[in-house]
């Protein structure tokens, strides 16, 4: 019997993710001028068969995304009759996926308590709901940012290189969804040529051939129009900057308010100083788990890949000199609440915290009820 609890207990925090993601979801999801959008093009697809090879176009830039969210609209579209609730819906089906995915990658890499407190909070996050409930290209960006990061793990620590295939093919998917996920290629790097040293030639070019294969809708686009997209994604990205722009001291105050920015939108909630505290927190909880003697090699490997993760991609994410909207950081939403799992986990080891841990929850329990009544 004593097997089958943590499958008990996923049960009861994805049944409660599923509820707080699909309960009166018409009612809650957005339609605005881009969701409109995105439906009349599935729609000519559905209805006309005018099938597309380009995707949304960005608010800021005036450059064209991949056509991957389109394809993956058409048949809850067509599904659900042509009404836009159909992609919502599709849209929170991929929200529990990547609660799926934190609960597999935190128990096969760390422990099944990391897995139930960082499914646990995912769950029940806020802001994570608020973007399960629309049809928008960057809500499914978690998904296939996990997974990246769950096949990297898979190569560096398991050393399973099938999975750089799945690498390859995810950041071809996630580069169509938003262009944040740019932020991905020096991560990738940086984890197979640093954590994993002296990876061979023939699985760069399974990373890069898979995620051309993925891309390769886009890439057709491209050649029959003269690269127009690539030519000013490239010059947006490259684009000057003053001296302000790329000091030391703005960049590394800029990724500090990103970092903070991350826990606190989406784990501490609507409290900047609190957020603060718990970061450090955190911090010293995991800087003290890396030189931990009785941590064996594949717990701290892991626990680099995670590491490489934010501090790449916030540290990229840091250098954009526009607005900073919530949504550009969905390329990490699932990372803070691995790194709580990790870290609560470790003080549940302590007697005393393990009563304060329970007095947590059934706090927050009651919190989830009476929000819900």
């Amino acid at each position: 019997m004593k097997r089958y609890i943590p499958i008990i207990v996923f049960s009861v925090i994805f049944l409660l993710g599923a509820y707080l993601r699909l309960y009166r979801i018409s009612d809650y999801m957005g339609f605005l001028g881009d969701e409109g959008r995105d439906a009349l093009v599935v729609k000519r697809m559905i209805v006309d068969h005018e099938f597309t090879l380009l995707g949304p176009i960005t608010s800021v830039g005036l450059m064209h995304l991949g056509p991957a969210y389109y394809y993956f609209m058409v048949p809850f579209l067509w599904a659900w009759n042509l009404d836009p609730v159909g992609p919502a819906i599709m849209v929170a089906f991929f929200s529990l996926a990547t609660m799926m995915l934190i609960w597999g990658l935190a128990r096969e890499f760390f422990s099944t308590r990391v897995a139930i407190i960082a499914t646990f909070f995912y769950a029940i996050s806020p802001l994570v709901i608020v973007h399960s409930h629309s049809s928008w290209n960057p809500n499914v960006l978690p998904f296939w940012s996990l997974l990246i990061i769950y096949g990297l793990l898979k190569v560096v620590v398991k050393h399973d290189y099938k999975w750089i295939c799945v690498v390859g093919a995810s950041l071809g998917i996630a580069l169509q969804l938003h262009y944040v996920a740019l932020v991905f290629i020096p991560i990738v790097v940086a984890t197979l040529g640093l954590i994993r040293w002296k990876l061979p030639w023939k699985y760069w070019l399974g990373v890069v051939g898979s995620g051309i294969i993925t891309y390769s809708p886009f890439i057709l686009f491209e050649l029959r129009h003269q690269f127009i997209n690539s030519l000013t994604v490239w010059q947006f990205v490259t684009r000057g900057g003053d001296a302000k722009t790329f000091g030391l001291l703005y960049v590394t105050n800029k990724i500090w308010d990103l970092v903070v920015r991350l826990f606190w939108r989406l784990v501490v909630i609507e409290n900047a100083e609190i957020s603060i505290l718990f970061l450090g927190l955190i911090s010293i909880t995991l800087i003290w788990l890396l030189f931990q003697t009785e941590k064996n090699i594949f717990y701290k490997k892991a626990l680099k890949v995670l590491l490489t993760w934010l501090a790449i991609g916030i540290g990229v994410l840091a250098f954009y000199t526009g607005t900073i909207y919530d949504y550009y950081l969905m390329f990490a939403f699932p990372l803070p609440f691995i790194l709580l799992g990790i870290v609560g986990s470790y003080f549940l080891k302590f007697p005393i915290t393990k009563w304060l841990v329970i007095l947590i929850i059934v706090l927050l329990a009651l919190v989830i009820v009476l929000l819900l009544l």
